[in-house]
């Protein structure tokens, strides 16, 4: 998100006209889903972690993946 942000700014309002605009605007929307449903997914297993009466699990969760 940072990038994309740079790259807006570093371009100027004047570059974002028409279709860059416009498919800016759909990557910055999807990215900024996909990074809502991770914060969403982390919270929920922190919570059940918390929440769990055997504490935290010892079980190793999904590796990571890249965003974008």
């Amino acid at each position: 998100m940072t990038t994309a942000l740079d790259r807006v700014t570093a371009a100027g309002a004047g570059a974002w006209d028409g279709r860059a605009a416009q498919q800016w605007a759909s990557r910055i929307r999807r990215l900024a889903a996909e990074a809502t449903a991770l914060l969403d997914r982390c919270l929920l297993l922190c919570e059940q972690a918390c929440s769990s009466p055997a504490g935290p699990s010892a079980a190793p969760g999904a590796p990571p993946r890249a965003i974008g």
